[in-house]
């Protein structure tokens, strides 16, 4: 009876100790979501969508049914569209609950980015330890580049969080060989793939260095397995994925990378894109500064703490070889975007997490000068761009709304701005013009256009038809764009000053109005 009374209290006591020990960490994973949540608000409302954020919006709410119509559709041997619906259709059902509004649907990914900071803590205190799990979430919560995505109306930070739960299923897997993650690890594959065909540059890598680490058959036949669950359920979109492929060849913006697109990659993992004017030095200076001394306490890490290899080991190589493997695939069919990079700008704050805590201490201050100088400059940039693509199209469209009348029609010179000014005000008489067949920005297709109800029109004079008045809207880089080309000013303006008049020229942030009057 006392033995028994004396192990209860022995068990007593480790439980108190052990509740006392986890409750500062949980307590610091829950103040890193609150801090993640409140440097994600400043921006929410206040910044205007830009073009793919509305046609997020616009497309989504139409519901799945059109939206694989608009996407599959197959228009001169192409899909319509390059992206897959589980991004698109999540949204279509979270505006069915919280409506259409900005902050509506940004909150979507701010709680998407809230759910990848649990994750990554989680898998960084898997991996190494709470300290570095800590620290990780708090690189992750004011990171320039992660608040960026973590609030923008896109499919990136759903791709982040999918692709590191597939990480973290995949190592439980092997540690365990417990089924229930092994399925999981597929599943979460699968619905990577269906949110952005770049996963794969992602899980190729995730897949060859954990099997290279822990090579054994029975991980072989874990790895393989997963995969298989993964490739099954992907299977019905696997076989549209060729005609998607064919799309960005065919008529998308994306170039061959050279390696200024490598170190704008690793720009953005530890600042973010684009940088204000004058800042880009600065930017330059941090960015390589931190990246040298990564890599070197890499080596040094990997020379002398046995210890730290194979964690090191996989955590640099999701952040380094999806980047190194899209750059290489891209010089044959060009893919490269830097916001598709983004769960391997996650594993880079990971990896810089654990150096700092694992590193020798002038390689921690260091890192921490260079980290530091970066999130100041990206977070200038990022809470006060308000340049290309974005612009205050509200402002825009109350002046529109007050000069406008019934003879009167708003042209722009694209999508890039028709979409977002047409979501802020629909009533306005928007129009724009088609993408010239064939080139780079070609990307809105016939089906697409007839999901959105927004039909391009061919040329300046149809689309202005008996008007008296027209409103071309044009984004000042298009104009320096043909300015550069030899032009004299844009073609369409010259094509509308044979009908009209130009009675004066506004300008709205980036964008320029040119307000013409009927000559005839």
């Amino acid at each position: 009876m006392l033995k028994t009374s004396s192990t209860f209290g022995n068990n007593f006591i480790a439980t108190i100790r052990g509740f006392k020990e986890r409750i500062p960490y949980q307590a610091g994973v829950v103040l890193l979501a609150l801090l993640a949540v409140g440097m994600r608000l400043p921006t929410l409302a206040g910044r205007s969508l830009w073009y793919d954020e509305a046609f997020s919006i616009l497309f989504s709410r139409e519901g799945p049914t059109a939206m694989l119509y608009g996407t599959l559709t197959p228009v001169d041997g192409a899909a319509a569209d390059v992206h897959p619906l589980l991004y698109y259709s999540a949204l279509w059902l979270w505006m069915s609950l919280f409506g259409q509004s900005i902050v509506a649907v940004r909150s979507l990914s701010i709680l998407l980015s809230v759910v990848l900071l649990l994750c990554i803590t989680a898998l960084s205190r898997r991996l190494f330890n709470p300290r570095v799990s800590l620290i990780c979430g708090f690189l992750f919560a004011i990171s320039p580049f992660q608040i960026h995505h973590g609030q923008e109306a896109r499919m990136y930070v759903l791709l982040a969080l999918l692709l590191v739960l597939s990480t973290s299923s995949l190592l439980i897997a092997l540690e365990t060989k417990n089924r229930a993650y092994i399925v999981f690890f597929g599943i979460t594959s699968a619905l990577a793939m269906y949110t952005h065909v770049l996963a794969i540059f992602f899980l190729i890598p995730l897949a060859l260095t954990t099997l290279l680490q822990r090579f054994s058959k029975s991980s072989l036949i874990i790895l393989l397995t997963g995969s298989f669950i993964g490739a099954i359920l992907y299977a019905p979109w696997l076989m549209q994925l060729p005609a998607q492929i064919f799309k960005v060849q065919q008529a998308y913006w994306i170039e061959r990378p050279g390696l200024e697109a490598l170190l704008q990659t690793f720009i953005a993992f530890s600042g973010d894109l684009p940088i204000r004017e004058g800042l880009l030095p600065i930017m330059l200076l941090a960015t390589l500064l931190l990246f040298a001394f990564v890599v070197m306490e890499a080596f040094w890490l990997a020379k002398n703490q046995v210890a730290a290899r194979s964690e090191g080991l996989l955590v640099l190589s999701l952040a380094f070889l999806p980047v190194l493997l899209l750059f290489a695939v891209s010089q044959v069919r060009p893919l490269f975007i830097v916001r598709g990079l983004l769960p391997s700008g996650v594993f880079y704050l990971l990896a810089i997490s654990s150096m700092l805590i694992k590193g020798r201490r002038l390689s921690s201050w260091t890192m921490v000068v260079g980290l530091s100088l970066s999130f100041i400059v990206g977070g200038i940039s990022h809470y006060s761009y308000a340049g290309f693509p974005y612009a205050p199209y509200k402002a825009l469209n109350q002046y529109l709304g007050e000069e406008v009348h019934s003879d009167s029609v708003v042209l722009h010179s694209n999508k890039i701005s028709m979409l977002p000014a047409y979501y802020d005000d629909p009533a306005l008489p928007h129009k724009y013009l088609q993408d010239p067949p064939g080139s780079a920005s070609d990307t809105l297709a016939y089906p697409t256009q007839e999901v959105l109800g927004l039909f391009a029109e061919k040329d300046a004079l149809s689309a202005a038809g008996e008007a008296d008045e027209v409103f071309f809207v044009v984004f000042k880089q298009e104009i320096d764009d043909y300015l550069r080309l030899g032009y004299s000013t844009h073609p369409t303006i010259q094509t509308l000053e044979k009908s009209y008049a130009k009675r004066n020229t506004l300008m709205w942030g980036d964008l320029l109005l040119y307000t013409l009057e009927r000559t005839e």
